[in-house]
């Protein structure tokens, strides 16, 4: 099994070291300024836009606004396009990397935490401990509750990279196979590699709006004080 799809490799020195990596982080940015662009002058892209954000705007319900709205549309966007690029050779699949999907997870939770405090100032701590049940258990229970939180940095983060790192090898292994097979014979596994790319890209939108639903739960959890 290949693994060198994964490793972070420099492509270019000049006077300061540009990577596969830092290559990928810039074509996703640059797809979504030019989507972004596009969406205005162009009414497939605006349409779009538009259905990813009224998407986010139907799961964040009661919670929806535009900041956001912003937020999470932009995380979906991004892990889309991570997937995405993943999808064409030679480009580094970011999103299998924990390196790249735990910062997604870190920013969900800061930007979480921020907007509990900014709607809820001082009873922001309620979230970890409460006042209705005696001193020591409830130190006890906001401690669970901190190292539930600091669990989740690590589960979203392995979910997101385990799922794109098993489609990647499978489209791997299956390329492989049709490089090596006979003339003659390359015809079927061909067609099953161009039907698993296809796939892939499927699955890629389904995994970002998987970790969307889970950041929006874990959002509307930190944020809703009960």
């Amino acid at each position: 099994m290949n693994f060198e799809d994964f490793i972070i490799k420099e492509w270019i020195n000049i006077g300061i070291s540009i990577t596969n990596l830092d290559i990928s982080l810039f074509i996703i940015f640059g797809l979504f300024t030019i989507i972004l662009y596009l969406s205005r002058k162009i009414n497939i892209f605006d349409n779009i836009i538009y259905k990813i954000w009224e998407m986010v705007d139907s799961l964040l319900l009661e919670d929806a606004s535009i900041e956001n709205n912003t937020f999470f549309f932009s995380i979906f966007v991004i892990i889309f396009l991570g997937n995405f690029i993943g999808t064409v050779p030679g480009l580094l699949p970011i999103n299998g990397l924990i390196i790249v999907s735990m910062p997604i997870t870190i920013s969900t939770i800061i930007y979480s935490l921020f907007k509990n405090i900014q709607h809820n100032s001082w009873n922001f701590f309620k979230v970890f401990f409460s006042p209705k049940i005696p001193l020591l258990i409830s130190i006890f229970i906001g401690f669970v509750e901190i190292m539930l939180l600091l669990s989740k940095v690590f589960i979203f983060s392995l979910r997101l990279s385990a799922n794109i790192t098993a489609g990647h090898i499978i489209v791997h292994i299956i390329s492989e196979f049709v490089s090596q097979s006979p003339l003659y014979f390359k015809i079927i596994p061909f067609c099953f590699l161009i039907v698993m790319y296809i796939l892939e890209i499927l699955i890629g939108f389904l995994q970002a709006y998987i970790y969307l639903l889970l950041s929006i739960n874990l959002f509307k959890n930190l944020i809703h004080i009960h």
